[in-house]
């Protein structure tokens, strides 16, 4: 939902280091959106409100156009500031539970952690929870590996295209970063959560 990057060349890269590790690589996100397209049951979505669900509003929008979006009402001042800054998510309506139990309709209904949470028992629904965490995909009825952090290959890019003299890392772990390139590029490890 962001406008696209623009690479520039720096002094120092400031970056997060969530999946900073060689064996993550993240899937297409199209190719895991269309997964949705794979069951005709109603599927309950867990994302997080901000940027994650406008994100998948518009995934589902432009690669399962069959799909009616329901978002939860947490979501909607998210997705009405978007659109007051001339960016439209996609087609989507405020959730109706009467819709949401009539089976076979196709509805996506999108929720916040919490509320995906208390669904566990939601019946006649697929249960996906869009996630580049693979221990959030446990328990679910399909596995959606949508992220919106960098994997190992992104960050590789980013550094490639900056030429940093230096970089710091946070939000993560920096150590796999910082023994790939042991003495080629300083790095800085400046949290690890």
């Amino acid at each position: 939902t962001c406008e696209p990057i623009e690479f520039t060349e720096a002094d120092v890269l400031i970056t997060e280091t969530t999946f900073a590790h060689p064996d993550v690589q993240h899937p297409d996100p199209v190719s895991e959106i269309k997964k949705l397209n794979s069951s005709a049951h109603n599927v309950l979505l867990g994302a997080y409100a901000l940027g994650k669900a406008q994100r998948l509003i518009n995934l589902i929008s432009e690669h399962c156009p069959q799909r009616k979006i329901l978002v939860h009402h947490s979501i909607l001042p998210i997705n009405k500031l978007y659109e007051m800054h001339h960016y439209s998510p996609g087609k989507y309506e405020p959730y109706n539970r009467k819709l949401m139990k009539q089976p076979g309709l196709g509805y996506v209904y999108i929720v916040p952690p919490m509320t995906f949470d208390s669904f566990f028992r939601a019946k006649n629904v697929v249960r996906v929870f869009a996630s580049g965490w693979k221990r959030l995909q446990h328990n679910n009825d399909l596995e959606l590996l949508i992220s919106d952090h960098v994997d190992w290959n992104d960050i590789l890019t980013m550094i490639s295209k900056v030429k940093p003299a230096e970089i710091w890392t946070l939000h993560g772990d920096g150590t796999h970063l910082k023994n790939y390139f042991n003495t080629k590029i300083p790095i800085k490890i400046l949290n690890k959560c």
